[in-house]
């Protein structure tokens, strides 16, 4: 073991590092203000909230392992010095998120009704949670296409501009929306799921 060979290249670790932890941050810190904003609606919107977060969470970890698979095949095809196998990778993960998508979201849109049951029996919480629930469906799609993206961004070495992407659409843009959808309107939590 060398210390000096340990303590060298750091500055390319934090280069990479630093940027692709702001990458996962920045966006479970959203989801974290959100729940927040929820929480302002009070305790049904809440509940419900939590169903609709735990469900979302629970049926991500399919397509999050599908973003790890491209990174990685993405990154090999790049290190192999071909670009058009990284392409291929990508739309073929587009392909697959969509199908990934619709098996994932479509039997918690035809369950809606019976899912929330599951977490709690309080009525207003159950019928605000099937009320919901059918968005899941979209935002599949809509993080399968972001999360594909971000793991090309990765594969390519661009936390950075991962970062500062999630960043302006979360930050400046998505949670201001989401907050005026919320607060100015008469979506209510409907607004805040927009996000």
């Amino acid at each position: 073991f060398k210390l000096n060979s340990a303590l060298s290249n750091w500055s390319i670790f934090f280069k990479l590092g630093i940027p692709g932890v702001l990458m996962v941050a920045l966006e479970e810190w959203c989801f974290e203000m959100m729940t927040l904003m929820a929480g302002t609606l009070g305790s049904v919107t809440l509940g419900a909230q939590a169903i609709v977060f735990q469900i979302q969470s629970i049926i991500y970890m399919v397509p999050l392992g599908l973003f790890t698979a491209v990174n990685i095949r993405v990154g090999q095809r790049l290190g192999a010095f071909d670009p058009v196998g990284a392409r291929y990778v990508y739309f073929t993960a587009l392909t697959i998120i969509s199908i990934v998508a619709l098996f994932t979201g479509l039997p918690v849109v035809l369950l809606r009704h019976y899912i929330p049951y599951m977490f709690t029996s309080d009525e207003e919480v159950c019928s605000l949670a099937s009320q919901l629930l059918p968005m899941l469906l979209l935002f599949q799609f809509l993080e399968g296409f972001a999360g594909v993206s971000e793991a090309i961004l990765l594969a390519c070495g661009r936390q950075s501009l991962g970062a500062i992407t999630i960043f302006l659409g979360y930050y400046c843009t998505g949670m201001p929306i989401a907050a005026i959808l919320t607060y100015q309107t008469s979506l209510g939590i409907l607004g805040k799921l927009i996000l």
